[in-house]
């Protein structure tokens, strides 16, 4: 586990891109029709409650961390996650780190059969 404070580089480059993705997502939903900002959500609850867990969570777990870090968009990939493996949940922080972890488990697997 990282101590939030050191703010690794990693952490850092993960943070940023995280804010900007977040941003783009609500720039993108205010200029949608009251119904498709209603038809939208549970990605609005899913994008917040990761965002949310990113910013306030002490200590992030640096495979966590590097497996994101390698997805070129990391919330969209998340979400696209979260809807393939229909039991995970996003309502407590240890629920995300269980969607994390599976994130951190597919990069493991990506690595191994590249090797």
């Amino acid at each position: 586990m990282m101590k939030r404070e050191l703010h690794t580089d990693s952490v850092n480059t993960l943070l940023d891109r995280l804010s900007q993705e977040h941003e783009l997502f609500y720039f993108q939903m205010i200029s949608r029709t009251p119904k498709e900002v209603y038809e939208n959500c549970g990605i609005i609850r899913f994008y917040d409650s990761l965002w949310e867990y990113f910013q306030y969570k002490e200590n992030l777990d640096k495979e966590h961390v590097n497996a994101c870090l390698k997805e070129s968009r990391i919330l969209p990939a998340l979400y696209n996650l979260y809807l393939k493996y229909e039991h995970f949940k996003i309502g407590t922080w240890d629920e995300i780190e269980e969607l994390l972890d599976k994130e951190a488990d597919i990069w493991k697997q990506r690595e191994k059969t590249v090797l």
